[in-house]
This record gives structure tokens, C-alpha cells and sequence, in this order.
């Protein structure tokens, strides 16, 4: 696991995710987005300005298949997030909310292809902020790392 910071204007995005630096050249990655609204809970005061976001991805589930188009991983996982934020009050204190959604894709494999390991990553984030609803849009990278590419 990596654990990469990232400022913006208006938040600092905290990710905690497999290392991607050491990941070899035969490997088989696929970038997609995942799209959550999420909603603060109503006993909580609304949002003026996003602190920090926590985000994990973690795999929960493969299946390999085969397609009349070949074979093919199914990848299931889950994202467990946390956001900090300011209230918009005359406080302005600072408050959480902790939110866990599911994803899913798939990435087609080159035949003969013995999977060594899987990893995902978070690669960015796009909100968009009203009151106590927060349109999200995360943009995932899932990568097989093959045992070997060809077996003979």
C-alpha cells in the first residue's frame, strides 16, 4: 500500500492505495470512473469548504471468465472514504462523514495469462459541493500484474 497527498484549492485528498512506481511493463491497467453522490448526514450542518479527503480502494472479489471476445477478470471492490469539512455556521467547526461504496469493471486479458496480482489505485477526484450533497466523480486505475505474459 502507497499512501500519496495531494493538495487542490480547496482540499487536501489523502489516498491510501497500492504502490504503482515499481509496477512492470507487461502489466495490464485500465483507468475508469466512478461516479457517488454521497449526502452528509441531516444532524450535520451543512458545508462551506472541504479539509481533507480519506480515500481507500481495496479488491474484494475476481472471477476470470471466458467471452466469445476472450478471456476476461471481473474485479469487484469497495472504496471506504472520510471527509473533512468546515462547517457553515458561525462556528465554523470542523466536522466528518464516513461513506463505503462499491465498484466494478473488468479488464480483458492477452491469452495465456497467469495473474500474479491486483492493484488499484486512485488516480484523482472531481466534486461538486451543495449544502449537504457532494457529486463525486472518482477516476480509478486497476492493474493485473501477469506471472509472465506467455506460457509455453
Amino acid at each position: 500500500m502507497s499512501h500519496s497527498a495531494k493538495k487542490d484549492k480547496l482540499f487536501e485528498l489523502i489516498t491510501i492505495d497500492d504502490n504503482f512506481e515499481s509496477l512492470p511493463s507487461q502489466s495490464i491497467c485500465k483507468e475508469f470512473l466512478k461516479e457517488q453522490n454521497l449526502l452528509i448526514p441531516d444532524q450535520k450542518p451543512n458545508i462551506e469548504q472541504l479539509s481533507k479527503i480519506l480515500i481507500k480502494p481495496e479488491i474484494s472479489n475476481k472471477k476470470v471468465i471466458a467471452t466469445f471476445a476472450g478471456r476476461k477478470i471481473i474485479l469487484q471492490g469497495h472504496i471506504m472514504e472520510k471527509i473533512f469539512y468546515i462547517a457553515n455556521s458561525p462556528q465554523q467547526s470542523v466536522n466528518t462523514a464516513q461513506y463505503s461504496f462499491s465498484f466494478s469493471n473488468f479488464i480483458k486479458l492477452p491469452p495465456k495469462t497467469n495473474i500474479n496480482s491486483i492493484k488499484v489505485r486512485v488516480e484523482d477526484i472531481i466534486l461538486e459541493i451543495n449544502n449537504q450533497k457532494i457529486n463525486q466523480s472518482i477516476l480509478l486505475c486497476l492493474c493485473i500484474v501477469p506471472k509472465n505474459l506467455f506460457n509455453d
